[in-house]
């Protein structure tokens, strides 16, 4: 059965559509997220919480348990380390770290029941990455233990080295790793919180391929003359302009004396047209 001018318009409008929606799915769903910042975060009261040094590899903080806090008398003072192996700045689904804890008292009192404890693979606790519900999740680590000072305190909950993991199936733009030391006691509710925070990577725009002997209609915004006379010159144009979604090459004589380059914010339909050279950006 013959097509008709308008058919064909039409299935190629459809087409445009479906690919313009594949190409919002793909920008929608990251595979793999670059490490942005590594942060702290901490509610100070009776227990103060000083940062010694921190990396993208790990880090330490001192811990000052007040003498004003019962639990407590005479206050005390701890240092906390860890360290992360395995690749921190990139990330993707389903990967694993290895998160290593250690620590002393370095003095003050015996407070067997104010001790601080730590733990990796929790949530955000007191972080605030200024992210918005839903756009982000977190590593997330073994429930139930958690790293003492002086593990016979912890007895069956203490442990050393955690492994933390990305779910298989994240797709938010945004995730986390959160370290996690906080106290018991009269100053309970006192947390410190390290965060690696990771922004999912963009990818680089893709140049499509030329549409020989096409015009595409509509959505011009930009032209300009290309004396080049070269295709591909007003592709790369398009390409290293966001707001570009296609283009039209149209050759000397058809428009002016020189070959002229039509950037165009939508992605209107192709009609033949010879000597013109088009193309779409793929994903925009």
């Amino acid at each position: 059965m013959a097509v008709t001018t308008a058919e064909s318009v039409v299935r190629t409008i459809i087409v445009s559509l479906l690919l313009g929606i594949a190409g919002i799915a793909a920008a929608s769903d990251p595979r793999a997220w670059r490490l942005a910042k590594v942060t702290t975060a901490s509610r100070d009261g009776l227990t103060q919480f000083q940062v010694l040094h921190i990396n993208d590899h790990g880090g330490r903080v001192r811990i000052l348990r007040s003498a004003r806090d019962a639990s407590c008398p005479g206050g005390a003072s701890y240092e906390i380390g860890w360290h992360v192996e395995g690749d921190t700045t990139r990330v993707v689904p389903g990967q694993t770290l290895t998160v290593s804890f250690n620590g002393e008292q370095t003095g003050g009192a015996d407070c067997p029941n104010g001790e601080p404890n730590a733990r990796a693979g929790t949530a955000q606790g007191a972080i605030d990455a200024g992210w918005g519900p839903g756009s982000y999740t977190w590593f997330s680590g073994p429930s139930g233990h958690e790293f003492y000072v002086h593990p016979a305190r912890g007895r069956e909950r203490h442990q050393s080295q955690f492994t933390v993991k990305l779910a298989d199936n994240v797709y938010q733009p945004h995730q986390m790793l959160v370290i996690q030391i906080d106290t018991s006691g009269n100053s309970g509710g006192q947390w410190f919180n390290a965060a690696w925070l990771y922004d999912a990577e963009t990818a680089p725009a893709t140049t499509g391929e030329l549409e020989n002997g096409v015009a595409r209609h509509g959505g011009d915004y930009r032209n300009f003359d290309l004396p080049s006379g070269n295709p591909a010159d007003c592709r790369a144009a398009c390409v290293a302009d966001p707001q570009c979604r296609a283009f039209t090459m149209s050759g000397p004589g058809i428009i002016g004396p020189n070959p002229q380059c039509w950037l165009k914010n939508s992605v209107g339909p192709q009609h033949p047209k010879p000597g013109c050279t088009s193309g779409v950006v793929p994903g925009r």
